[in-house]
């Protein structure tokens, strides 16, 4: 006994010590001797004030090492669950609550459920990790009919329907007989659930018997496309990612099936175009015979393309993918046009002087100088007229005017999308250099390349970028 003092004294001076890294160390380390009652014992008061201190980092290692102690030796620490019940209302950090709860749900199972009764009407507020443990709680030790109302209590708040997996998913009928009342309000959340593993049912059993079920999915998606329903983005992402799994599964049917998802590459939903834009890239990296017809789609497709992710994988496409003189020059032509009259910055300010009019001319020659001072950022004084507030209300209004999406993304600060453009025009341009005879043609194109990126870095530094290019950009 008179041995263990020495490594007991010193532990518990370090359980006690005012540096927290070395209390949580020493916390993790009680786990590792959690078999040794006799060295455990005087440290048992110490390893429980730990609960209460002012670090997170110690109170979330002290709650793990009493759970291991109170595992092995429960007499050593009998009033534990009763720690952590006082503990977990009062918990702010979310590593340390859900440790807590851990605690109660394998020894103190009473006290989880009275804990999680007291925030039965406050779900949306408990981490995602905690409410994930909850329902495996509800899933282990309570009846069906209370592990529905569970998460129905989850879902009604948060919407987050993949909640309702806590319930047994092969009894649907007893659920409405039974719920009916409550799945009325759910029954677009639960279709879409259902859907999804329909979907991925019909893909586990998609066949070169039944190869037939592609059709179907393209047939489902031109009848979204024609007619737009609740939902409908979330389905066109379900049906554009399983045409995308068939197509690679079974190549014969992608020349029939390709080009039907293009058609949503304009979608304002971000994430359907993105999962167009990545089916494209595995087609035409896979079937090169694919290639020329998928690039002029594209072609085609360029002016309804709203997202700076998609055209910036377009243009690459384009770039990389692109063969011949007619098709190079005819997707340089393309790109000239979804960008709109050349020189940006002399049309954007032709649009600025219509907008004006010569009657506002002459109103603001009259007004001009007149005004009362104003103290600017710097401190110094300028005069606020009506000319001034007058035309920056008309360059908001030529900023907000209809465009080119093209245009508008660069016009909008997406440098991104501009240095894209840059190198997808300037490789077209060297691919015709390379392969035509006809310098003079090559030469006006490169001097087309020229005068739009000359044009994008002028624009670029005036009033009629919402984010001015700064001297990297430049």
């Amino acid at each position: 006994m008179h041995i263990l003092t020495f490594p007991s004294n010193a532990i518990q001076n370090d359980l006690q010590h005012p540096n927290e890294y070395i209390c949580g160390a020493t916390l993790c380390f009680l786990q590792k001797i959690s078999k040794d009652a006799e060295l455990l014992e005087p440290l048992i008061s110490t390893c429980c004030s730990c609960l209460e201190h002012c670090h997170p980092y110690v109170r979330k290692n002290a709650v793990p090492a009493i759970y291991t102690i109170y595992r092995e030796y429960e007499r050593l620490i009998p009033n534990a669950p009763e720690l952590m019940q006082t503990l977990i209302p009062a918990e702010s950090d979310v590593t340390c609550k859900l440790s807590t709860f851990v605690f109660l749900a394998q020894c103190a199972m009473p006290k989880a459920v009275e804990w999680l009764i007291s925030v039965y009407d406050q779900p949306t507020s408990l981490d995602e990790l905690l409410q994930m443990s909850i329902i495996e709680v509800i899933s282990c030790g309570i009846s069906d009919a209370l592990k529905y109302e569970a998460a129905t209590t989850l879902t009604t708040p948060t919407q987050n329907i993949a909640a309702v997996k806590v319930d047994h998913p092969g009894s649907p009928g007893h659920l409405c007989s039974k719920h009916g009342h409550i799945l009325d309000g759910l029954i677009m959340d639960i279709l879409q659930v259902l859907l999804r593993k329909a979907m991925s049912i019909v893909l586990s059993m998609t066949s070169g018997r039944n190869i037939e079920v592609v059709l179907f999915l393209k047939k489902q998606l031109q009848r979204i496309q024609e007619r737009e329903f609740e939902n409908a983005p979330e389905y066109r992402q379900l049906l554009i990612q399983s045409i995308h799994v068939l197509v690679v599964k079974f190549s014969e049917i992608v020349a029939s099936i390709v080009h039907a998802p293009m058609e949503f590459l304009g979608d304002s939903n971000d994430p359907s175009a993105l999962d167009v834009v990545t089916f494209i890239l595995d087609v035409v990296e896979k079937f090169p015979h694919l290639r020329p017809s998928i690039c002029d789609k594209l072609t085609q497709t360029l002016t309804e393309i709203k997202s700076g992710k998609a055209f910036r994988s377009v243009l690459w496409i384009l770039d990389e993918y692109v063969e011949g003189l007619s098709d190079i020059e005819r997707t340089f032509q393309e790109i000239r046009k979804v960008l709109g009259e050349m020189p940006i910055l002399a049309s954007e300010q032709r649009l600025l002087d219509d907008a004006r009019g010569e009657e506002d001319k002459k109103e603001d020659k009259k007004v001009e100088g007149s005004g009362q001072p104003k103290v600017l950022a710097d401190g110094t004084y300028a005069t606020e007229t009506a000319y001034t507030s007058a035309g920056s209300a008309r360059l908001e209004v030529v900023k907000a005017a209809s465009k080119l999406p093209l245009r508008t993304l660069i016009l909008g600060g997406d440098f991104f999308t501009g240095a894209v453009l840059a190198s997808t025009l300037m490789k077209l341009v060297l691919w015709f250099e390379d392969l035509t005879d006809d310098r003079p043609k090559a030469n006006a194109l490169r001097a087309e390349f020229m005068l739009i990126m000359t044009s994008i870095i002028r624009v670029g530094q005036s009033k009629f970028f919402t984010v001015p290019i700064d001297e990297d950009s430049n």
